[in-house]
């Protein structure tokens, strides 16, 4: 019995490129395009790609000094961060509470307290 023959499914797909494994010359490569970029007044994009070859640390949201996670932890709740989205080159944290109902409503009054602290510092400066 002979083989019958198959096209390769790899055949017309193209690499992603592997951000894990940047060399110096990406890096020099992409800061030169950023330059260039940046000059053209693509400022944005320029951030995009100084980011995505660690030419810069990426901006990110403190997302532990909100008044929400204060409140979930003064709950005794964890707060798990579940990946990031990005809004005008800033890092927000998704984050996700996890536990039984119980322990999740002792986040309300948590808030409250939190909000109306917060409220009185605000006030007294």
């Amino acid at each position: 019995m002979t083989q019958e023959w198959r096209p390769d499914p790899m055949a017309n797909m193209k690499r992603v490129f592997d951000y894990g494994s940047i060399s110096e010359q990406h890096k020099e490569a992409a800061e030169e395009i950023a330059k260039i970029l940046a000059n053209s007044g693509n400022e944005l994009i320029a951030n995009l790609i100084k980011e995505k070859f660690g030419l810069v640390d990426p901006v990110t949201y403190d997302y532990e000094n909100t008044l929400f996670t204060k409140a979930a932890i003064a709950a005794g709740l964890y707060v798990n961060v579940q990946g990031t989205v990005v809004e005008d080159g800033i890092h927000y944290q998704m984050i996700s509470l996890t536990d039984d109902i119980r322990k999740l409503e002792k986040i309300v009054p948590a808030v409250i307290s939190l909000y109306e602290e917060s409220k009185k510092q605000n006030k007294d400066t």
